[in-house]
């Protein structure tokens, strides 16, 4: 049997899970285009664009969740982790679609490209990460 706070915590994922993969979803239909000439000039596999806009709104998402962990350290707030940092951030992200979009070009003889998008998505994912953190602890403070 599931205890009632296990179903409640799942339900809070959910609930934060499903606009954040709407979002996500949109935002790589939005973004594709953006990158999809330089997809067609070297002849990249898969829906042009598609992998370089995932990896933007995979460091857009770690950007929003450092902001989270920043407003939330010494705060304590699960229910509001579990929902938007959990749930919201988490689909929003996709690391699984990052790396069926670096196996693809990897397994078709594209090494640079899928390096530079490993490596941006790290790199990108990784510095928003830490500005959203240290945003969100001065939000957090009352700091300016």
């Amino acid at each position: 049997m599931v205890e009632p706070q296990s179903f409640t915590s799942a339900l809070l994922v959910a609930l934060g899970a499903a606009p954040g993969a709407c979002l996500r979803w949109w935002l790589v239909r939005w973004w594709s285009p953006q990158w999809a000439g330089r997809h067609r000039l070297h002849q990249l596999p898969g829906k042009a664009g598609a992998p370089w806009a995932t990896m933007a709104v995979n460091a857009m998402a770690s950007g929003v969740l450092g902001v989270l962990a920043g407003l939330l350290v010494g705060h304590p707030q699960e229910e509001l982790w579990l929902w938007l940092g959990v749930g919201f951030t988490g689909s929003l992200s996709t690391f699984s679609t990052l790396m069926v979009d670096v196996t693809l070009l990897l397994r078709t003889d594209h090494r640079q490209e899928a390096l530079g998008l490993a490596g941006a998505s790290v790199v990108g994912g990784y510095s928003l990460l830490a500005v959203g953190l240290a945003v969100g602890e001065a939000l957090a403070s009352g700091t300016p």
